[in-house]
């Protein structure tokens, strides 16, 4: 959907009452666009909406990878020591990733990933399994010692691409498929609502509460979009 379908339904719906509804200026239009981006972070937090691939080529010396857009391979902009990332020609990599999701290897066999139980004390019942992949924090992956791979392969939770406040909202593409739009003018209406209302958070309150309950309709209705790891390997196409 374009920027401007839901820039038309929170004018004549969530933000009608409010000063900024109008979106008739651009200074209004950046604000509702902050909102909106806000919005659909909030979103792509709950709902695994975007999923993207990276490999990560392995060190012997190294165990723990930092994944942000400096270790891309690509990356000829102020390149750190070492480049280790390759992404997918199809679905780039922006500095988006919100959760590491899955591991593989270059068979696209899963990996474990933050196994507390699967720990070098019983590693030896389990000869086939390596000692669990580890996410320290967000955009950090921890390599067991005793993984032997040239490669993995990353699945991860990916946020949407942020809108830039000086975006035409008629040309502008949101990536959202239309059963989540309730949600995001809700989350909207209760940002809009709790700032420009300073005096009292009920109205902000109320939005957020059907906010919540959007959600949760989605999850309870089936709608909620299921990612299966299937395909998931390393072959000499699509990546750069």
């Amino acid at each position: 959907m374009k920027l401007q379908d839901i820039f038309d339904q929170l004018q004549y719906g969530e933000l009608s009452h409010l000063s900024l509804g109008a979106l008739d200026t651009p200074e209004r239009q950046k604000q509702a666009i902050a909102h909106i981006n806000m919005g659909l972070l909030e979103l792509h937090k709950r709902f695994w909406l975007i999923s993207k691939n990276l490999i990560i080529y392995l060190y012997p010396h190294m165990r723990e990878y930092l994944i942000d857009y400096r270790h891309l391979i690509t990356n000829q902009i102020k390149p750190e020591p070492y480049q280790y990332i390759l992404e997918s020609v199809h679905a780039p990599f922006k500095d988006d990733l919100l959760k590491i999701e899955s591991i593989f290897d270059n068979k696209g066999k899963e990996l474990p990933l933050n196994n507390v139980t699967l720990t070098e004390a019983n590693k030896e019942e389990l000869s086939t399994e390596v000692s669990s992949f580890f996410t320290p924090q967000y955009n950090i992956l921890r390599v067991p010692i005793d993984y032997v791979g040239d490669v993995v392969i990353v699945q991860y939770r990916a946020n949407h691409p942020k809108l830039s406040l000086e975006c035409e909202p008629e040309e502008t593409e949101v990536i959202l498929p239309p059963l989540f739009l309730e949600p995001l003018l809700l989350y909207v209406g209760h940002r809009a609502s709790r700032i420009l209302n300073s005096d009292t958070n009920q109205e902000s309150n109320n939005y957020l509460q059907q906010f919540e309950l959007s959600c949760k309709n989605i999850r309870d209705w089936g709608y909620e979009i299921k990612v299966h790891n299937t395909n998931i390997k390393l072959d000499n196409s699509g990546w750069v």
